[in-house]
């Protein structure tokens, strides 16, 4: 999900909503001046987002829509720092006793009928700190886009906008096709073709293999989805199954309870008709009192937990400290290997050189094999060494596998980085034992998962080993070639090797 970071001011939080061209200008005069290339914001104390307390006094520069710079004014920090010039820009705001606050999203709320004007709703939105927020399209889709294209161009004073589609809006597919989960990239395409970011799936809860494809097809294109989980499917799919399947979020509270109910539904009533609101609320809030309070505070809040971002990042982590033990004898080869290489190349003898090269790589390159296929064969134990957690014994050794596919290639990589720092050849020794990590890894990480989702971050690891490799080898064999085999044939002096 894009995150977009706008700063706003409470008091002020009107002028700050959005960049406002020529036309919001005549309608809203001073509330939409603007746009401003740099904005200053003085003196003005800062609530943190992460729920800490006020903070300050700052001045902030804001270039864009991006917080460039936030200079500390305290008394302290003032008295430590002297005399210094205060920030200036197009426009410079004295924020004296007013306080700036991380603009907040909201994920889901609505925008009713007549008779509330819509405009009662943005400025509320925005009089609170919300410059973002996600709204069902009550007027209709066409109707909300619209509204979104407005705020975007500055042509109405209202937050950022996301409205949400429902799973295969405006595709021109028929039911059949939108049903079928193999065809949920197509789908997805479709619908952020014409503009969506964010999607209901809340009709696809009968089906778990739909919904899941959806859901990662969604993903994939870029975006996020909701879903509010109707009581009529709560059998087949509850909050903790939602989550699973990689829903980004649920609305309101809808099965959350009923997760953790002894039964696979809510004890409804003879008389119960889902379509009689007054029944419906009042049996939405009677579910909690059916619910298994145990489960509820700890299986399904830890399984919701675990099932979000920090799944992956506790899946990394266990991979991470696999890889570091599993590296240790390549390493070790390595190191030993610097030392010998430096000291026969010193010594001219290019045959022992070249030949530890060869005993290195094969060595290395064995025991790299042998820590493969136990990954292949072993995950499951391997991983249960390190967690006893069933969220993470279920997907990490697939991620492990994948993320281990390309460890034979290390060993050339490491050698052949090494082998330039043990002749003291500085720039392509750096070089090459940038390759992995700076030059393909984290690009690969960031470029991947918006193709493959999650599994893009395990797909970088074996492509950048293979890249990585073959970058290393091509220069190695090229010294080899050029340098060590002339010498061995020829004997040359050290001189010209070294050219």
């Amino acid at each position: 999900m894009k995150r977009f970071k706008i700063v706003s001011v409470i008091a002020i939080m009107l002028l700050l909503a959005s960049s406002v061209n020529l036309l919001a200008q005549k309608q809203f005069g001073d509330l939409a001046e603007g746009p401003y290339d740099k904005l200053v914001i003085r003196n003005a104390m800062v609530i943190p987002g992460h729920g800490g307390p006020p903070v300050g006094p700052y001045d902030i520069v804001i270039e864009g829509n991006m917080i460039t710079e936030m200079i500390p004014f305290d008394p302290v920090t003032a008295e430590r720092r002297g005399n210094s010039n205060r920030p200036t820009g197009d426009r410079v705001i004295e924020a004296d006793g007013k306080y700036v606050m991380p603009g907040m999203i909201d994920l889901h709320m609505h925008l009713r009928q007549d008779p509330m004007e819509i405009e009662y709703v943005y400025y509320t939105k925005l009089a609170h700190g919300v410059t973002t927020m996600v709204p069902a399209p009550d007027r209709g889709l066409e109707n909300a886009m619209d509204e979104a294209e407005k705020s975007s161009e500055n042509e109405i004073l209202a937050p950022k906008m996301f409205p949400i589609w429902g799973w295969g809006t405006n595709t021109g597919f028929d039911r059949e096709f939108i049903e079928d989960p193999e065809n949920a990239s197509r789908v997805a395409e479709e619908m952020f073709r014409k503009g969506a970011h964010v999607v209901s799936v809340g009709s696809l809860g009968w089906n778990q293999d739909l919904l899941g494809a959806a859901t990662k097809a969604v993903t994939d294109a870029g975006g996020i989805t909701t879903y509010h989980i109707p009581p009529n499917t709560t059998s087949v799919t509850q909050a903790v199954d939602a989550a699973r399947l990689g829903v980004t979020m649920i609305e309101h509270h809808y099965a959350y309870a009923e997760s953790s109910l002894d039964r696979s539904v809510q004890d409804y009533p003879r008389d119960y008709n889902y379509n009689d609101e007054n029944a419906r609320f009042r049996h939405a809030g009677k579910v909690w009192t059916e619910a298994n309070r145990e489960r509820l505070l700890g299986e399904v809040a830890d399984s919701l937990f675990a099932y979000g971002d920090e799944l992956a990042v506790a899946i990394f982590g266990i991979i991470n400290r696999i890889m570091m033990f599993a590296n240790f004898p390549v390493l070790g080869i390595t190191q030993g290997f610097l030392p010998i290489a430096g000291y026969n190349f010193g010594a001219q003898q290019w045959q022992r050189v070249k030949e530890t090269i060869r005993i290195s790589i094969l060595s290395g390159t064995a025991i790299a094999v042998v820590i493969l296929t136990c990954i292949l064969f072993f995950a499951e134990p391997i991983v249960s060494l390190f967690t006893n957690d069933p969220d993470l014994l279920g997907p990490t050794p697939r991620a492990l596998k994948l993320a281990f596919l390309a460890v034979p290639l290390i060993t050339a990589q490491l050698i052949g980085s090494a082998y330039f720092q043990a002749v003291g050849k500085a720039l392509p020794a750096l070089f090459l034992t940038m390759t992995k990590q700076g030059f393909f890894l984290i690009p690969l990480v960031l470029i991947l998962p918006l193709r493959f989702g999650l599994d893009g971050i395990w797909y970088a690891f074996p492509l950048s080993d293979i890249l990585a490799a073959f970058v290393t080898m091509g220069y190695l064999l090229r010294e080899v070639r050029r340098k060590l085999n002339p010498a061995i044939e020829h004997e040359l002096a050290p001189e010209v090797i070294q050219k």
